[in-house]
């Protein structure tokens, strides 16, 4: 880690939980984005929760947490979170900070040393493998940042960042971790071509006794399957840790609920077990395709359900009646990479998950 450190003219505070400098944060996030179209401001009473002491992270068995907020002449210019959680562990299974919640002005000085102090906090705990950043909390609660294609505009559960956050980080020391990407595909013939080589594989599940059916964000059982099936498909996934059903809920159940449900699909093997999902909703006129998973027992039987899931999706848009769909947040590692061949290569919008050996 190089840090060549700047004049600072701001004062950086540690602190754990402070009313009014949340109501700062919330007051730097609104200044920051005021002239950005694409920012859609979260309600002032779910920023707060995320810093109030009630918060379910905060209470966790061996979680810690500290904030460090730079201040200059009373406004808060910057500010950045850092985390513990024994759950968060590196692939060989050692512990790994975060940081999350970065907001800041564009002077690097004061990023890095909000950086730095961060970082610092964090290399107090011995072990540390690696610090990962931006995660705010945990997978689940954001993480990402947005490194290219600004002026594509954003959708629901997409990072929306300030353009210069990755040239912070990468200035401080933090290298790319592990990149995604999102590609919008245009035209009925277009989409019919992205998943013609998966429909035999759809063919064959489907005589093979799978099933596949509209997920019900009303009922309760489907609710906990697909709580089920979010965890077991993403283990192993880089930066995961388990998500408990109660925060599950409280997170996604309301947008599950709200979803249209041609879009939202559950898998049933041939013996009726839930085993595979894919959600994708409306936005404007096209259809963002984004999420979908199997079970690990699934994968490894390689018979082609995740591609056969990949069609039934596309399927949908287009039975929809739609003929725009935006593939979204494409793992650099992912099937679904392999499902829509170049177009991912030729990706518009790119994310980045960064990380910094201490």
């Amino acid at each position: 880690m190089n840090r060549s450190r700047g004049v600072l003219s701001a004062d950086v505070r540690a602190f754990s939980f402070d009313a009014a400098l949340t109501e700062k944060f919330v007051g730097l996030c609104e200044r920051l984005y005021a002239d950005d179209p694409c920012w859609t401001p979260p309600p002032r009473e779910t920023v707060r929760a995320r810093f109030a002491p009630e918060r379910r992270f905060y209470r966790g068995s061996g979680r810690r947490h500290r904030h460090f907020a730079a201040v200059r002449e009373g406004e808060l210019i910057g500010h950045v979170s850092a985390f513990l959680d024994p759950h968060m562990l590196d692939c060989e299974g050692h512990p790994a900070g975060c940081l999350g919640f970065f907001q800041c002005v564009e002077e690097y000085p004061i990023a890095e040393e909000l950086l730095g102090s961060a970082v610092e906090w964090l290399q107090h705990h011995a072990g540390l493998s690696c610090i990962r950043g931006p995660i705010d909390f945990d997978i689940w609660s954001g993480y990402r940042f947005k490194r290219r294609g600004f002026e594509h505009g954003t959708f629901l559960g997409e990072p929306h960042n300030k353009h210069y956050y990755p040239a912070f980080f990468e200035r401080f020391g933090f290298a790319v971790r592990k990149k995604w990407y999102s590609t919008e595909i245009r035209g009925r013939r277009a989409l019919e071509g992205v998943v013609a080589k998966s429909e035999e594989r759809y063919r064959s599940v489907l005589s093979a006794g799978y099933r596949f059916r509209p997920f019900d964000g009303r009922d309760l059982d489907d609710l906990r399957a697909l709580h089920v099936l979010v965890n077991r498909s993403y283990e192993g996934f880089l930066g995961f840790t388990e998500i408990e059903l109660r925060e599950f809920e409280r997170g996604f159940g309301g947008q599950l609920r709200s979803m249209d449900s041609r879009f939202v699909t559950l898998v049933h093997d041939p013996t009726d077990a839930i085993v595979g999902f894919s959600i994708a909703f409306p936005d404007s006129e096209r259809v963002v395709c984004h999420t979908m998973g199997i079970t690990p027992e699934e994968v490894e039987k390689r018979h082609g359900l995740g591609s056969a899931l990949a069609f039934h999706m596309i399927r949908s848009v287009l039975e929809a009646g739609f003929e725009t769909a935006l593939v979204a947040l494409v793992a650099e590692d992912s099937l679904v990479r392999a499902i829509a061949g170049g177009r991912i290569d030729r990706a518009d919008i790119e994310y980045a998950l960064y990380e910094l050996a201490p």
